[in-house]
Parts: structure tokens; C-alpha cells; sequence
């Protein structure tokens, strides 16, 4: 877990942090998973301790597949769209792009 600033708390929740005081037992959190279908809003606090507390901590979401099996024109164009990376479905580390892998048709889109 990091420190958030309560300044900084909204915009952790928006970005779908999971958050909770870090005085909280654990499993008592507070999150907020938007635009998210299967997602659900889970809320454990008091909206005093929202405005007044300045003790919160969290995680930021894990990476999610968001599309898989693009061409590399489809994958940048996701990118340019807000996209957190890109890669091939089988690489084990970035060498430089080669012509094999230019012209396939397996990369993945993580947001």
C-alpha cells in the first residue's frame, strides 16, 4: 500500500485505486471500480472521515486485457486512446521490433 494525500484520494478513487484508512482492519476498504460492467462500489466509511482524515492508503488497479489478437496499427491506434501498453502475447522481453513482428497478429492491448 502507498500513502495518499487526502488531496489526492478522489482522483486515486476515480482512477479505480483501492483505498482504505490505514488505521482499518483488513477487508474494510473502500473502492470504487468505474466503468467497470462487472465491477460494484463497495463502502465501508463515514463521509466525515472522507473530508476530515488525512491517513489514507492504496493500491492502484493491476493492468487489464483489454483487447488481444491486433494487428500493431490496431494496437497503436488503442495507445493513442488512452491504453496503459501493448505487447506480443509470447514475448519474453523487448529486443527491437523485427519485420516477423510488424506483420503479426497477435498483440495485446492492456489498459
Amino acid at each position: 500500500m502507498r500513502d495518499i494525500p487526502r488531496n489526492e484520494l478522489l482522483d486515486s478513487i476515480a482512477q479505480g485505486w483501492t483505498v482504505r484508512r490505514k488505521d482499518w482492519a483488513e477487508g474494510l476498504v473502500f473502492c470504487l471500480h468505474a466503468y467497470k460492467p462487472k465491477g460494484s462500489t463497495v463502502i465501508f466509511l463515514d463521509w466525515a472521515e472522507l473530508v476530515h482524515q488525512d491517513d489514507w492508503e492504496g493500491e492502484p488497479p493491476e493492468p487489464r486485457l483489454r483487447n488481444d489478437n491486433q494487428t500493431l496499427s490496431v494496437a497503436v491506434a488503442y495507445l493513442k486512446d488512452g491504453a496503459a501498453f501493448i505487447r506480443r502475447k509470447n514475448w519474453d522481453g523487448f529486443h527491437g521490433l523485427s519485420m516477423k513482428d510488424i506483420l503479426a497478429s497477435d498483440w495485446e492491448v492492456w489498459e
